[in-house]
């Protein structure tokens, strides 16, 4: 711009001077064209000039800033690895509260438990009653029919009870009243304890 402006300075003094000529010289750009035309050509001139130097730097700011995004282009950040980063950080996240949105699984009811009916104890086996003096076989078979088939149930027996089954089976004419304490020494088992007192009875009593 600066060049351009000396040249209209000198193309501006030449044309001065063409207008003034100093007396007696010959004006070398006389072409026959008055200052008007002069005027307006110089002014075509400055003016394709300066539409040829904007257009110029148009060019030069549009290579510039197409660089300056390539440059950015270039230096913008690669965001996939955080992107990714911060999904697998969210993934837990929504785990935990999904997990805590699911209903806790209802409690099984729990078992009825099953009635085993239970095993009536097996009965006693029966002792030998005719060892306590005074019952033969058939009064054991009576007592048994009774319900008095071992030592330890004989000597728990009421003598009145015992009395009563005799009468009731035709033995009126026993007397039991020793029969339970023969049998408390029969069930511990002391047969010594229980010979001394049969050789003290007579008939069982």
């Amino acid at each position: 711009m600066i060049q351009t402006f000396i040249q209209l300075s000198v193309l501006a003094s030449l044309l001065f001077e063409e207008e003034h000529p100093p007396a007696g010289v010959a004006n070398p750009f006389d072409f026959g064209l008055s200052p008007f035309w002069v005027v307006v050509i110089v002014l075509l001139v400055f003016l394709f000039v300066w539409l040829a130097l904007r257009s110029q730097a148009g060019r030069d700011d549009l290579h510039t800033a197409g660089h300056h995004d390539d440059v950015h282009g270039h230096e913008e950040p690669d965001h996939s690895t955080e992107m990714e980063v911060v999904h697998h950080t969210e993934e837990p996240v929504v785990d935990a509260v999904m997990a805590m949105e699911e209903p806790a699984p209802e409690p099984e009811a729990a078992s009825e438990p099953v009635s085993v009916p239970a095993t009536p104890p097996a009965p006693a086996k029966p002792d030998d009653l005719r060892k306590i003096e005074g019952i033969g076989p058939k009064v054991a078979s009576v007592l048994n029919d009774a319900g008095i088939s071992t030592f330890a149930e004989l000597a728990a027996a009421e003598v009145t009870r015992i009395q009563a089954t005799l009468d009731a089976a035709g033995y009126q004419y026993m007397n039991p009243v020793s029969w339970p304490d023969q049998a408390k020494l029969a069930a511990v088992g002391d047969w010594d304890g229980l010979e001394k007192l049969q050789d003290n009875l007579k008939g069982g009593r």
